[in-house]
């Protein structure tokens, strides 16, 4: 199966709102120069499902009321599996977790992904009608090519404006009439009604035509013919482009260039075999030319029909049974099926709601019919993987739905309109200029074309069509801005050859981290205007990974919120499980070596699973994963508030974090846009065992407490150990405090009575003697942390612990103060705020309370050649007796 990645950039969603509110936040808490500084950056637009921030309840419920609504009550499972696959849409491999899904569905999803050409016969079958159709456009164009020689003779036209007044007829009639005719035919009929009518008339005005006998009756049949290809050209690329996946949108689409260049290959075709054909008269040839031109068209007639219509013209007006079934036909299964519509569904509720010219200048012989020639074929080589095709496909992206046909047909109007200008006015302006000036003045519009394709003309690559909306709300300025920027950029890489890092993009996909799993948080929207200051140049790598420095009281807990995305796991603790056992890869990555160090933690910010949570972490340590700490919930608290992933509310902000030892609930004091500390309600905590006995080799028997805190602890007083808490004492203090918890762990196991999987010391906690102070107690106390090193701060899930014991020693009551300091003088205030039960053990509920502050924003990257993709240890500094092992 292929790996989940991340779906990141387009090229590489509210609407454009979304940015012009990030942007505003930004200007609130860092000021206008500061916010300046980020848009300059990255003028990027969020491309936003609308599906995000739902919780798994919200979106079943949401398709129960839309599946009652819109009759498709037979369909609903398929519709419940859909929508949370639509959820994870922008994740590749995000429908992976969903549960609901049977194996034989998620291969079909796998297969998607891995065999993206594996689409169903009906899908293919469409995409020759709208071949055919484009056939009988090219051959519409180019049959009067060879035709003209000789209607020019029979009908003595010898003006060039009457000569490019005829050539041009059809494209007047489809810039003034034929391209306004499409929403009136979609309207009456649909997509294959529009498309029947407009090669209906192909093929009447084929006959027309070659049935002429004057000037005047040509014209008219020639005029009559934009119907046909104004109606047809409008309509053709929007009903493949309504139709396709967007995998393969783009090439599947852009065969409407291909089949209408194979179309004029026709038209030339024709005009050759029937340029000896005079048995009708002299100079009839164009006769047989311009009426074999109705024969293409009544293949496309006979095909349309054994088409489905567009599911989401059908949509559009409402006729949901009908959209459901036609989509059926267009895809590999109906998890595909239903997944598309109610994707579709919910943005269309989103939307209503919001250089061969100077070879004249050779003299006649060879040369000058090679150089001319040549140019001919080597404009065409360049014209027809770009100016060709694209327009008509992008046209058919550009606009929403409900103005979809009108824009259509303003777009492609402008395009023939120009079209019939250039059929009118090149006789005469080969006349005027001749033939080298002709083709410059032709010349220099493309490079008007260019300049304006390069600046103003945004990406559509890779995208749903109501995905597009969101792109084309940027602001013209904001695009041209970027790009002109960009320049130079372009300049050092290709033209100088220089080694430049990559330019930040334009447009950026939210992650859906949050949203596989049922969260109503709103963390990976938030976090994007963070991500903007983090939108610096950065070294090709394998990840890239997103951080907030940050440190409580002392003790480094860095918070991810970029880079890495949720995974499986019911619980907080499941998901911990998944990291141990198969990601174990990013912990090392980030505090070994090189890039972390022994005295620093890492907080991984991930969906909660808890409804009750407004966010859940994970706390990666040099050692382990620990299921609750006091200082990383206090970084992360502070980090998700002061960034705006979370909003801040002053004086002060309540929030639940949802963590691996269960639901923590915080309160942060706040003033000016800063979190001036933070107050966790930690889970119970108790005391396992008081005295215990532990044999520690060296020092004998010594007596030792064991406490849950929201991790295990043994506690052993300093005096006991022959030491004091103090600086001096480092070095031994580790040494001993590693010793006996080794000791501990090897006679002593305590088990958690809710979670058995909990089990074993994680930590030491040696303390000194608890003192009376101004209506508080006071202590102190140095925690040691695996490899060997200490705690910075007093530790917050190790104070629990001690209150717990304190609390069963009688020394601590319900709300008295305890403040515990550590071995460089920073404090937490706690208080007993009530006492409960877990399992046999009389616990308390302790609050702690500290200050954090950010210290950095930063990337950590992984370079593909770097020799250590796991970091390394190096025993001067691990304190480790054993070789490392990264």
């Amino acid at each position: 199966m292929p790996s989940r990645k991340s779906d990141i950039e387009s090229p590489s969603e509210e609407q454009i709102s979304v940015i012009h509110e990030s942007r505003a936040a930004a200007r609130d808490r860092y000021g206008d120069n500061k916010t300046k500084q980020y848009e300059k950056t990255s003028t990027a637009a969020l491309l936003r499902n609308p599906l995000k921030g739902m919780t798994r309840e919200e979106i079943l419920k949401d398709v129960d009321t839309f599946v009652e609504e819109k009759g498709l009550q037979d369909h609903r499972e398929d519709f419940r599996k859909g929508a949370l696959i639509a959820q994870v849409s922008n994740i590749p491999s995000g429908f992976e977790d969903i549960e609901i899904l049977n194996e034989s569905e998620k291969d079909v999803l796998r297969r998607e992904i891995t065999h993206k050409w594996s689409q169903p016969f009906m899908l293919y079958f469409l995409c020759t009608l709208c071949a055919g159709s484009a056939i009988v456009q090219g051959m519409d164009q180019t049959a009067v090519n060879g035709a003209q020689i000789f209607y020019y003779k029979e009908f003595n036209i010898k003006h060039p404006m009457l000569q490019g007044l005829m050539n041009g007829a059809p494209y007047l009639c489809s810039a003034l009439v034929g391209c306004w005719t499409n929403p009136f035919l979609n309207k009456i009929g649909g997509r294959r009604f529009t498309i029947f009518f407009s090669c209906a008339m192909s093929v009447i005005t084929g006959f027309w035509m070659a049935a002429a006998n004057s000037f005047a009756n040509l014209l008219v049949a020639r005029f009559f013919l934009g119907f046909a290809v104004g109606a047809k050209s409008s309509t053709t690329p929007v009903y493949s482009a309504e139709c396709t996946p967007k995998t393969i949108r783009g090439a599947l689409t852009m065969m409407w260039q291909m089949w209408t260049a194979f179309g004029i290959c026709l038209g030339f075709v024709a005009s050759v075999a029937f340029q000896y054909t005079d048995f009708l008269g002299p100079n009839s040839q164009w006769r047989w030319m311009l009426g074999s031109t109705s024969l293409p068209p009544l293949f496309v007639m006979i095909q349309v029909y054994l088409c489905p219509e567009s599911p989401r013209w059908y949509m559009e007006r409402g006729r949901f049974i009908q959209a459901f079934r036609s989509l059926c036909r267009l895809r590999n299964h109906r998890i595909q099926a239903t997944r598309d519509m109610y994707y579709a569904y919910k943005l269309l509720v989103v939307e209503q709601n919001n250089s061969s010219g100077f070879s004249f200048m050779i003299p006649e012989g060879t040369a000058r019919l090679v150089c001319i020639t040549l140019g001919l074929y080597l404009f065409m080589v360049v014209y027809s993987p770009g100016e060709g095709p694209v327009p008509f496909t992008y046209s058919a992206e550009a606009f929403p739905l409900h103005i979809r046909d009108i824009g259509m047909s303003s777009s492609t109007a402008i395009t023939w309109g120009f079209n019939f200008i250039l059929s009118l006015t090149w006789p005469q302006l080969v006349v005027s200029f001749g033939d080298t000036g002709a083709f410059c003045w032709y010349g220099a519009w493309n490079i008007f074309g260019w300049i304006f394709t390069y600046f103003m003309l945004p990406e559509t690559k890779g995208l749903t069509l109501e995905e597009l909306d969101g792109v084309f709300s940027m602001k013209n300025r904001e695009h041209s801005s970027y790009y002109f920027r960009k320049l130079p950029w372009y300049a050092n890489k290709y033209a100088l050859r220089r080694d430049v890092a990559p330019f930040p993009p334009l447009y950026k996909f939210e992650e859906n981290e949050n949203e596989s799993h049922g969260s109503k948080s709103d963390i990976a929207e938030n976090s994007a205007c963070v991500n903007y200051r983090f939108a610096t140049s950065i070294m090709r790598s394998l990840r890239t990974i997103s951080i907030v420095g940050c440190h409580a009281e002392g003790e480094v807990g860095d918070v991810i919120i970029g880079g890495v995305l949720d995974v499986p796991g019911k619980t907080m603790y499941e998901k911990l499980e998944h990291f141990v056992t198969k990601k174990d890869d990013l912990r090392k990555l980030i505090l070994n070596e090189p890039r972390g160090r022994s005295s620093m933690n890492t907080n991984l910010v991930l969906p909660p699973c808890d409804p009750r949570a407004d966010a859940g972490f994970l706390i990666m340590e040099s050692e382990e994963y620990a299921p609750m700490s006091g200082s990383n919930a206090i970084c992360t608290t502070t980090v998700l508030l002061e960034t705006g992933m979370l909003p801040m509310e002053e004086p002060v902000t309540k929030l639940n974090l949802d963590t691996a030892a269960g639901l923590v609930g915080v309160t942060a004091y706040c003033k000016d846009g800063k979190c001036k500390s933070v107050a966790f309600d930690n889970v119970p905590a108790f005391a396992a065992a008081l005295d215990l006995k532990i044999n520690v080799p060296g020092l004998g028997e010594v007596s030792v407490d064991v406490a849950w805190g929201g991790m295990w602890y043994a506690l052993v007083e300093a005096s006991a150990i022959g030491l004091k808490v103090a600086n001096e004492y480092g070095p031994q203090l580790v040494e001993v405090g590693e010793r006996v918890k080794r000791a501990v762990q090897a006679q002593f196991t305590p088990v958690h009575p809710e979670n058995p999987s909990i089990k074993g010391v994680s930590i030491l906690v040696i303390t000194e003697p608890v003192e009376d102070g101004d209506k508080c107690k006071i202590a102190k106390n140095a925690v040691v942390v695996s490899p060997g090193r200490f705690d910075r701060s007093p530790c917050g899930t190790g104070t629990c612990a001690r209150m717990a014991v304190m609390h069963a020693r009688g020394q601590l009551k319900v709300d008295e103060i305890f403040r515990h300091r550590s071995i460089i003088g920073t404090e937490f205030v706690n208080h007993i705020r009530g006492t409960t039960k877990v399992g046999d053990y009389d616990a308390i509920l302790p609050t702690v309370q500290g200050r954090a502050w950010i210290t950095s924003y930063k990337q950590i990257v992984l370079d593909p050649e770097d020799p250590f993709p796991t970091g390394f240890r190096v025993g001067d500094q691990w304190h480790v007796p054993q070789e490392p092992k990264p």
